[in-house]
């Protein structure tokens, strides 16, 4: 095995190396100044007194101490054998003390539903923030309505799933779970072979689900706290708080002081943990949801002072919870820092798992390094695990795709070589997303059908970050019939919902290209979603803010006087009626267009152009309340796309001013039912 070989330098001390000189020089060492503490044996030989052997010990000390903290500064320090040395050793020292054994708790049957549930289940969230294996015994297995369940894992890991486990099923008290029955439907249970084959009833299968409460996006400080505070109430409000989520052009409207949504959360999070009554009911549950809070945004210095907190307040920490802290610093590629925290881990005896080393691929950006760890990490036979080879692979995949497409290769003799290095397993959609970003950059769009077919083979569905990855593909290459496809694939084959994200891209993407109609549709839609970006806000705003008795000399400058207009407003007039839109007067020359723009409608005679700018948006941004569309966005956008071409396929904009005039008067319609 590899050690690293750090610098020693020299630790002889003062003493040793003038008695040296002493007697090569043929000195009498008691004439020296430090011959006091220097004894003679009756073989001739010297020792040390007690006093200059505690001298001695304390410098040395401090030389090793000096020495260790050159390194932690030098180059050195982002090397990246250290780390990995720190992370074979903790296998070999801290794995024996861990060892990893069963035990098996009973829990309500009804309750089970709250512990399953997808992504949002208890099971889910076990095996995530701390690798404890959890196994559900079969029916037939219960003992008066309590079901089995097997924890494997070692002992800590082990108290942290039963800590989740009755946090999920607190305050149940039906011992049936919920069936929801459809009249003209046949509710029959999975295990009963008594039904009626003849039947034309279609038959429903029993499935564990648990109801999810879907709200309406909130401001921080409308998250209610609980009314008694206990370390499950704490870890739930959190958990509230983080998933709240308002977009910064809401968040704006809203709050006027100034502060940003992301800051009001983590205000009231170190409020919370600073509260002298509620450091007895702070665990790792609350600190791992504040961790990886105050990481995603970058809140570093927060990040540190919670971490102080914790250590002052005893909390048990467990593997996840150092494992937040590498992702943090694996994402600023800050292999400094990445070794410190893990040296702190080790140092708490906390073992590092499988998340562990996949956190130390993410802080390597060396595609040979990564080859290398994920090698000792096959040695070490932690690839057997299917979710840590999917995570493993997955940071090796970048740029693994390009080097095929340039040799004229294509997807299915790469997926080929994947699969005779890491079995059939190692694709998953983090994965995919990658390889679907190299297939975009190169241009090959169209490979993205073929994966998405290998996906649906190997039992797995695209999320939205697959699409809106070729998205910003498709804005930087300026493919707009490619972005229909891949809009109208989205919500018809895989019935995915656009994100924030998703209206962003299409709207620059039109933007940049000029399509009213397209910005327009992306516009309300995202509105009436309550997914309105930042950018698509200010590039609105400063539209309308724009000076009406400035002239306009460019094909650009026109767009951006009229854009603003026909995007917002009274485009909302509901199922077959069009709007009407205040329209700038255009008169053509030769080169270029030259226009007035029509002044903002004054309310009352009162409002100035930026006040009436703002309240025109706010009326849509308002509409997520009390609007949704009746048709699919992807249809509708591909309606826009077609009017937009009409206009501009001759491309000669500048000059075609009447067929812009007829375009600004009849934009397409854009159909809603109320709320």
């Amino acid at each position: 095995m590899w050690r690293p070989v750090y610098p020693q330098g020299n630790l002889e001390h003062p003493s040793q190396s003038t008695l040296r000189d002493a007697n090569n020089k043929g000195l009498d060492a008691s004439n020296t100044t430090w011959g006091s503490s220097i004894l003679s044996n009756h073989d001739g030989k010297f020792t040390h007194s007690p006093r200059s052997t505690e001298r001695r010990a304390k410098h040395a000390a401090d030389k090793a101490f000096l020495r260790m903290q050159l390194l932690d500064k030098s180059p050195m320090s982002t090397d990246w054998r250290i780390p990995l040395d720190i992370l074979q050793q903790a296998a070999e020292q801290l794995g024996l003390q861990e060892s990893e054994g069963t035990e098996t708790i009973m829990v309500p049957e009804g309750s089970l539903a709250r512990l399953n549930g997808g992504s949002g289940g208890a099971l889910w969230e076990i095996k995530l923030r701390n690798g404890c294996q959890v196994q559900i015994l079969d029916r037939e297995t219960r003992i008066t309505d309590q079901r089995p369940v097997v924890l494997r894992g070692s002992p800590q890991t082990r108290d942290i799933a039963k800590e989740i486990i009755s946090s999920a099923i607190s305050g149940f008290n039906d011992p049936n779970p919920t069936v929801f029955r459809q009249p003209g439907i046949t509710f029959v249970r999975s295990t009963s072979s008594d039904r009626n084959v003849l039947s034309r009833e279609p038959p429903v299968r029993a499935v564990w689900t648990a109801r999810s409460d879907v709200t309406r996006r909130k401001r921080p400080h409308q998250v209610k706290p609980p009314r008694t505070w206990t370390a499950t109430t704490l870890a739930n409000y959190i958990e509230d708080l983080v998933d709240s989520n308002v977009s910064r052009s809401m968040h704006d409207r809203l709050d006027q002081k100034g502060e940003t949504h992301v800051d009001e959360i983590a205000d009231i999070i170190r409020g919370l943990f600073n509260d002298p009554s509620k450091g007895e009911i702070i665990f790792v549950r609350a600190l791992n949801s504040a961790l990886t809070f105050l990481y995603k945004f970058e809140l570093i210095h927060l990040v540190r002072a919670l971490f102080l907190r914790a250590e002052e307040l005893k909390i048990k920490m467990v593997p996840e919870t150092f494992n937040i802290m590498l992702r943090g610093a694996a994402a600023a590629k800050d292999l400094h820092n990445f070794t410190f925290i893990l040296k702190i881990m080790i140092k708490r005896s906390v073992r590092p798992n499988a998340a562990t080393w996949v956190a130390f691929l993410m802080a390597i950006e060396s595609k040979p390094v990564k080859l290398q760890i994920l090698d000792t990490m096959r040695s070490m036979e932690m690839l057997q695990d299917r979710s840590t080879i999917k995570d493993a692979v997955a940071q090796i995949t970048s740029g693994e795709m390009v080097g095929y497409l340039k040799s004229g290769q294509d997807l299915h003799a790469f997926m080929g070589d994947m699969d005779n290095r890491y079995g059939p397993d190692w694709l998953s959609v983090e994965a995919a997303n990658r390889i679907l970003h190299d297939i975009g950059g190169q241009g090959a769009i169209s490979e993205a059908s073929e994966l998405f077919k290998i996906m649906a083979d190997r039992s797995l569905r695209p999320d939205t970050t697959s699409f809106n990855t070729l998205l910003g593909h498709c804005l930087y290459q300026r493919k707009v019939p490619a972005a229909m496809h891949l809009l109208t694939s989205m919500e018809l084959d895989w019935t995915l919902i656009p994100d924030s994200s998703t209206f962003d891209l299409i709207f620059k993407l039109g933007w940049n290209l000029r399509h009213y109609n397209i910005c327009r549709v992306a516009w309300h839609y995202a509105c009436m979603s309550g997914k309105v970006s930042y950018r698509m806000h200010k590039l609105v705003l400063q539209s309308l803010l724009r000076d009406p008795s400035t002239k306009i000399q460019t094909i650009g400058e026109a767009w951006r006087a009229s854009a603003g207009q026909f995007i917002v407003g009274s485009a909302f007039s509901g199922e077959g009626h069009s709007p009407k839109i205040p329209q700038p007067d255009y008169s053509s020359s030769d080169t270029n267009v030259n226009s007035d723009l029509l002044a903002l409608p004054e309310i009352d005679g009162k409002l100035m152009r930026e006040e009436a700018a703002r309240l025109l948006i706010e009326t849509d941004l308002m509409s997520v309340s009390s609007r949704r569309p009746l048709q699919r966005f992807s249809s509708l956008l591909r309606q826009a796309w077609l009017k937009d071409t009409r206009v501009l396929e001759k491309d000669k904009l500048a000059r075609d001013v009447d067929s812009l005039k007829s375009m600004l008067q009849n934009p397409v319609n854009i159909p809603w039912r109320p709320i």
